[in-house]
């Protein structure tokens, strides 16, 4: 999902917004967001995506959307990088969401406090952790949507499977 990736990490905010329809064009960074709460739609190259309260989703640099929401809270990840070249956006709905939201509100307090010495570099190492935790999950659900099985358990089928999270 993200191979041979490079970042520098730039910021970590939280927002919490009503009533959003904003235009992006020609941004210059890359961002990570998951939301906590809301869903928002996204329309870009005459597609319509939805993202919903759990999805995790990456915009690359350069991609240019529309995105509207009656309201969406969320916590969002502005990195450069290098060494990856998915141009497109890419939605990633996590098994369990919780383990997810706890990472990216470490990320958030790790990157914004004054007073963390190596907070950034903790925050990068995190967000690095998260890719991992991400192709894991995607590489996993592949091998389960081949099998064509249900399982109650994802978690556990993901430890039967041989692949770690944490």
């Amino acid at each position: 999902m993200f191979d041979n990736i490079r970042i520098n990490l730039l910021d970590a905010y939280k927002t919490e917004r009503f009533y959003v329809s904003t235009e992006n064009k020609n941004r210059q960074i890359n961002a990570l967001a998951m939301r906590l709460e809301g869903e928002t739609e996204f329309e870009y190259e005459n597609t319509k995506t939805f993202v919903k309260n759990g999805d995790i989703i990456y915009l690359p640099a350069g991609f240019d959307y529309h995105c509207s929401s009656e309201y969406e809270k969320l916590i969002a990840v502005h990195f450069e990088a290098s060494g990856f070249a998915c141009k497109k956006m890419i939605v990633f709905t996590p098994i369990e969401k919780r383990i997810y939201e706890n990472i990216f509100e470490s990320i958030f307090v790790l990157a914004n406090g004054d007073k963390n010495i190596g907070g950034k570099h903790e925050a990068t190492a995190q967000l690095y952790s998260m890719f991992a935790m991400m192709e894991k999950e995607q590489v996993c659900s592949r091998r389960i949507n081949k099998k064509k099985s249900f399982h109650k358990n994802p978690l556990l089928l993901l430890q039967q499977e041989g692949v770690g999270l944490f």
